[in-house]
């Protein structure tokens, strides 16, 4: 049988055929619901407040959660399958992940598996995390947590950094563009600024990029005509946090920066600083059992020994990992590199391969969770 008639990859078609960028998945729940409730046939199907999407095959101990977003970046790409690989956007990040695991739930059920999973499709992943956030509320009470994201299929994602987005609004008085020596203008100060951040980022250092602050100024916007300096200036930042810092602390050292430059400054300048994302870093207990039994069934099914890896991201795992308290791991198919790129494509093969060690890791999981009871 060709790969585009197996039903697992119709299946991950479909999910990218949807166009389901952060705030509009409405479409992608609307769909994932109706097939879990019927072609899957979860034992219990919910779409909750802020559009997750939770299907429950209810049995014993261990719970296992497996959760992955639905959402994506923005951005239409051609839908195709083309030499064995399937082009379009979310294929890797993250509708292949969800798909396999939708996919090794409903496998190890119709199989004879006893225990219970738990498998949730969440919203705004690529936005602010309200999904995640919502279900980390919810009380769940489950005993293991896999998280999907593109990690390829022999490595395991066991850390991810924080991060912190700060929304910087400067103004100060406006001025003639032929007299500059009136004044200084808020995109002046605005660039004063980000090179005190800078160095208070460099300053922290770090032994490789997973263990160093970063920054990015992703966004900027000044100016009111051509012809005058900026009165008012805003711009964002982005800064990712390694797990030797807590986020809290460096928000709370660039308050501290940008007070002390405007407490100093000759000209009259009025800043604002508006935390609009704090996110602390997650690093797993490589030894936990979930990263364990991954391991094992990735030895199994591939041949090969996984690698352990940590991301300069952040993703739900951060979220849910603190909320849960219980052993957590990130895996899934496809190539990282290719996420948020308009070369987006996933490995079909990759992904069938996937859920084989989705399945066997589960299994691995229930065996050994159940032998030391």
């Amino acid at each position: 049988m060709s790969l585009e008639n197996r039903e697992e990859v119709k299946f991950l078609v479909d999910m990218v055929n949807i166009y389901s960028p952060s705030g509009r998945e409405a479409r992608i729940s609307k769909y994932l619901y109706e097939k879990m409730a019927s072609d899957f046939a979860f034992d219990d199907v919910k779409l909750d407040d802020v559009g997750n999407v939770i299907g429950t095959y209810r049995g014993k101990r261990p719970s296992v959660l497996l959760c992955g977003h639905m959402d994506t970046v923005p951005g239409r790409l051609p839908v195709r399958v083309e030499d064995g690989y399937l082009l379009g956007r979310g294929s890797v990040d993250a509708k292949g992940p969800l798909a396999a695991m939708i996919l090794a739930a409903h496998s190890l059920r119709a199989s004879g598996y006893e225990g219970e999973i738990i498998v949730a499709a969440v919203v705004d992943e690529e936005g602010r995390g309200s999904g995640a956030k919502h279900l980390a509320r919810s009380n769940l009470g489950v005993d293991y947590a896999l998280l999907g994201e593109p990690s390829g299929i022999h490595q395991i994602t066991v850390g991810y950094k924080g991060r912190v987005q700060l929304r910087v609004n400067v103004e100060t008085e406006g001025f003639h563009a032929s007299s500059p020596w009136l004044g200084k203008s808020a995109f002046m100060h605005s660039l004063d600024i980000i090179n005190n951040v800078r160095g208070y980022v460099s300053r922290e250092g770090g032994s490789s990029p997973f263990d160093s602050l970063t920054m990015c100024v992703t966004m900027i916007q000044a100016g009111v005509a051509t012809n005058v300096a900026p009165p008012n200036c805003s711009f964002t930042l982005d800064i990712r946090v390694p797990p030797r810092l807590r986020s809290y602390k460096v928000v709370n050292d660039l308050l501290a920066i940008v007070k002390d430059y405007v407490d100093s400054t000759e000209h009259g300048v009025d800043v604002q600083v508006v935390p609009e994302e704090i996110t602390e870093a997650f690093l797993v207990d490589k030894s936990n059992p979930l990263v364990s039994a991954l391991s094992a069934a990735i030895r199994k099914v591939t041949g090969n020994s996984a690698q352990l890896v940590r991301k300069t991201g952040t993703g739900d795992m951060n979220i849910l990992g603190f909320s849960l308290s219980v052993p957590a791991a990130t895996y899934g198919p496809g190539d990282p590199k290719m996420s948020h790129t308009n070369h987006e494509r996933i490995d079909l093969n990759e992904y069938l391969k996937s859920i084989d060690v989705l399945k066997e890791a589960i299994g691995l999981l229930y065996s050994r969770h159940n032998a030391q009871s």
